[in-house]
């Protein structure tokens, strides 16, 4: 039988640098394993994006008109097919496909005026692809993006007082230039229900979304949001949220908003309690959807809340 062949004991060094190896590699899990719980956790106060949180750091919390904000990061909207630096055609058709929501300066120049975009540019001062994202509230919208003030406010909206602009902010609506400026404390992205739902929102995707927040915050639920996310292959999915002041109370709404939402988004998306899971005091579901442009139509244009009755 040939002789062993086994190595050579390991010298003190070699075994100390051994476990240093082992230990790093074992540091290196961990800090995956935590990356991973942090960014898929939809149910913590937190970052729902650096879009969406430098924009809601502009509206006052305690607005009226700010109880339901619609806001699109328009860069990831773009990335999924959303077309608004061309012809009319191709902004309608991959609306349509993306489900994407335009913004309220888009939507009332290019959807409502068919404004081309050569047009909307002159009447604005902006380029469509100026805008990296939008918050839009009952009465206002603010934008940032990369503009030029100087050609804004020579623009005929800025001259009709409903446009203004920095810098990187872009105002529009009936107090443009009040949502220029940052506000300091009390602003929406202080607002704990505004953060988690929207925070449980952008952790799983959407791009596109709508948070409404119940005028008290001792009503059940207290927030509620809807968006559109990703494609999975061909396939897009609305994610809905409800937020609850305890996970009991979550579990326990969960029939009750099944049933409230089958009655606004009926004929859309097919609602069942069982498809609605808790997570901590939210309560989750993800739907697929064929028809993406019709996420926010019964909430934007037919008037419906995702809050139910009593508690908006």
């Amino acid at each position: 039988r040939p002789p062993s062949r086994r190595p050579p004991a390991a010298g003190a060094d070699e075994i100390a640098r051994r476990r240093r190896v082992v230990a790093f590699g074992a540091g290196a899990v961990v800090v995956l394993i935590v990356i991973v719980v942090i960014t898929t956790s939809g149910g913590g106060g937190g970052g729902f994006g650096r879009c969406f949180d430098d924009l809601a750091h502009q509206v006052p919390a305690g607005d009226p008109a700010g109880l339901r904000v619609v806001a699109s990061d328009l860069r990831q909207a773009r990335s999924e097919g959303y077309v608004d630096g061309g012809t009319l055609e191709e902004l309608g058709s991959s609306r349509l496909a993306t489900g994407t929501y335009p913004g309220d300066l888009a939507r009332r120049l290019r959807f409502e005026q068919l404004y081309d975009t050569a047009t909307f540019t002159s009447r604005t001062g902006v380029a469509p692809s100026d805008i990296a994202c939008s918050l839009t509230t009952r009465t206002n919208e603010v934008s940032s993006g990369s503009f030029n003030p100087n050609a804004v406010r020579a623009s005929s909206l800025a001259g009709r007082g409903q446009l203004a602009a920095t810098g990187d902010r872009l105002g529009f609506g009936n107090q443009p230039a009040a949502l220029l400026t940052r506000v300091d404390r009390g602003s929406l992205a202080d607002d704990e229900r505004f953060r988690d739902v929207a925070g449980a929102l952008r952790s799983r995707g959407a791009y596109s979304i709508v948070v409404e927040r119940a005028p008290r915050a001792d009503q059940a639920p207290n927030a509620a949001g809807a968006g559109i996310t990703k494609a999975i292959g061909d396939q897009r999915q609305v994610m809905l949220v409800w937020r609850f002041g305890d996970d009991k109370a979550a579990e326990a709404g969960r029939r009750a908003m099944a049933d409230h939402l089958g009655s606004v988004y009926q004929g859309v998306l097919a609602i069942s309690p069982d498809a609605l899971t808790t997570h901590g005091r939210l309560l989750l579901g993800l739907f697929p959807i064929k028809e993406p442009e019709r996420w926010y139509a019964p909430l934007l244009d037919g008037n419906k809340n995702l809050l139910p009755p009593g508690a908006n």
